[in-house]
């Protein structure tokens, strides 16, 4: 996908980790419709509950950090665990440290968290492969508005459900025990690049999600959304 970088692992045990992140200037035109949500699939989180999941991400950008980097062989491969994970190594990198940001940097956006919703209960429908982009059926709403039958992606659904961004990252986590938002985002901190997302000093709006689903595969379903919004609208069209 040109403009984004996409890092791939699976975490700790019972866990599984995503991270995506989208460059400024994205050169892509995404001709998109605003979503309408069915209201059997709208959120019924409550506002103390969003100021919760905001308190979490704030409370770890409040601390300078080692993110770390993965480690990567001779041929430039990434290294990976027995699980399959990246491996996270620190070594003191001065590249690979983020100061702490000021809580008063990243605010909570109703539209990213409508994305971010959106994928989280998208996400027990595909069974053991989570990824950044929608499953393209029924509970995949913004491929629904735009492109029924094809799976929507992350900056897709960002830009349907009304949010037009300079910058934007996605981090994802699911998993068994994950069922708090200090597990999601310590899982996203124990991660090179999830971790660098999460710190990103130009970030200022946040979105979070989290739908459980008990019969499904990992039961616990996490989807962070942080971006910086475009100075002119566009790509809604």
């Amino acid at each position: 996908m040109p403009g984004f970088k996409y890092a791939v692992l699976v975490g700790m045990a019972g866990l599984f980790l995503l991270g995506c992140s989208g460059e400024e200037d994205d050169s892509r035109e995404i001709k998109v419709s605003p979503i309408t949500v069915p209201d059997s699939q709208k959120s019924k989180e409550s506002g103390s509950v969003k100021e919760t999941y905001l308190q979490a991400v704030l409370e770890a950008r409040a601390s300078g950090r080692d993110c770390g980097h993965y480690e990567k062989d001779d041929d430039g491969n990434y290294v990976l665990d027995e699980n399959g994970s990246r491996i996270t190594i620190r070594d003191g990198s001065s590249e690979d440290w983020f100061p702490k940001v000021e809580n008063d940097a990243l605010a909570w956006n109703d539209e990213l968290y409508l994305a971010a919703y959106e994928h989280s209960q998208d996400m027990p429908s595909m069974g053991k492969d989570v990824t950044h982009e929608g499953s393209g059926g029924p509970t995949d709403h913004t491929a629904e508005v735009n492109h029924p039958g094809e799976p929507s992606t992350f900056d897709e659904r960002v830009k349907t459900n009304g949010y037009t961004y300079a910058l934007l990252f996605e981090n994802l986590t699911v998993g068994t025990d994950t069922d708090t938002p200090e597990k999601a985002v310590d899982a996203w901190l124990n991660s090179a690049g999830h971790c660098k997302d999460l710190m990103n000093q130009e970030v200022t709006d946040m979105g979070m999600s989290h739908v459980e689903v008990p019969e499904s595969h990992y039961i616990h379903y996490w989807t962070l959304e942080l971006a910086k919004p475009a100075t002119e609208p566009s790509g809604i069209y």
